[in-house]
């Protein structure tokens, strides 16, 4: 299986960190049992050109959310929802990202939002946030089980 993982967030903005280091850690898990890339950015509408090339199977994307959960809650939000969340730094909409890559490709895509607690510039990932990581990695585990 072929399987794109992407963090998008901004190390400099405290908890909008969390997506790039939670893909990388995923991308250690799953690295040796699939033909896996990892990206991590800021602006996704960057690499798409990247996703559509390698052609996953799965695309898996770990990005800071404000859904009104609990700072370090995890979500596995539907494209659908989109439009109702707010994601922390991106120049263009996830939504549109998510729309090109499943229209150029057969990738069933999935995204996992991570509820924040702070975005200001120069701070570090929260404690609360940073306590999320082993449940975003769960669900991205259950969600790999699925195309297994």
């Amino acid at each position: 299986m072929k399987i794109a993982i992407i963090g998008v967030g901004n190390d400099m903005k405290g908890d909008d960190g969390i997506g790039p280091l939670v893909a990388e850690r995923f991308f250690e898990k799953v690295k040796d049992a699939h033909d896996t890339i990892l990206t991590k950015t800021y602006a996704p509408e960057n690499i798409i050109g990247k996703i559509i090339s390698f052609d996953p199977d799965v695309v898996v994307v770990f990005d800071a959310a404000i859904f009104g959960g609990a700072p370090g809650e995890c979500r596995l939000i539907e494209r659908e929802e989109l439009t109702t969340f707010s994601m922390s730094t991106h120049n263009a909409p996830l939504g549109i990202f998510f729309e090109i890559i499943k229209e150029s490709s057969k990738a069933t895509i999935y995204l996992i939002g991570i509820q924040v607690e702070s975005t200001h510039f120069g701070n570090k990932i929260s404690e609360k946030v940073m306590s999320s990581v082993p449940s975003a990695l769960s669900l991205a585990n259950d969600v790999l089980r699925k195309h297994l």
